[in-house]
């Protein structure tokens, strides 16, 4: 069996992804202290992002998705392209045991409004116990996007206005 150059392609593609992702530098970003409607991100920030929730649905209050990244939050690096948020460390939540309902988290993603994203299935989400809030950084499975792109956190707990904060790390290649 022979491969194509689309194959190929495809393989190096990965690879570059791949190494990027282990050969990289990783920064944090939590919210800006003033966001504005293309500047959401703060890099070295002290101020975490915050979702909070519907009952039993994502929020859906003015504010209360977690705006991440901007417009022009990108590049990390001058003249980098794309970039991958990988990790995110959960810093505290409105709902603490006992008992505590899970929270699910939805990372949207997209060049137009945050419903057309939703529309697009352009998303990807966890759900988070208690056990699992430990303020260690985790993975985050999430694509590799290019710059243009904005990102966005809905949060979904039995509870309303439950609340959960974070920071999220990335980079950029």
């Amino acid at each position: 069996m022979s491969l194509w150059k689309g194959d190929i392609d495809n393989i190096n593609n990965e690879i570059n992804i791949i190494k990027n992702h282990f050969i990289n530098r990783e920064l944090w970003y939590g919210k800006l202290a003033v966001q504005t409607a293309t500047d959401w991100a703060d890099e070295f920030a002290i101020t975490p992002y915050q979702a909070i929730s519907g009952i039993n649905d994502f929020g859906s209050d003015a504010d209360d998705e977690a705006k991440i990244i901007g417009v022009d939050d990108m590049p990390i690096f001058a003249g980098q392209t794309h970039f991958k948020i990988f990790r995110i460390t959960i810093v505290s939540s409105s709902r603490t045991p006992p008992p505590v309902s899970p929270y699910c988290l939805r990372f949207v993603w997209g060049t137009g409004t945050m419903a057309d994203a939703i529309a697009a299935d352009q998303y990807t989400s966890l759900t988070l116990t208690f056990d699992n809030f430990a303020s260690v950084p985790f993975q985050l499975v999430f694509p590799t996007l290019e710059n243009g792109n904005k990102v966005w956190c809905q949060c979904k707990n039995l509870n309303d206005n439950a609340t959960i904060d974070f920071f999220v790390g990335a980079f950029g290649f």
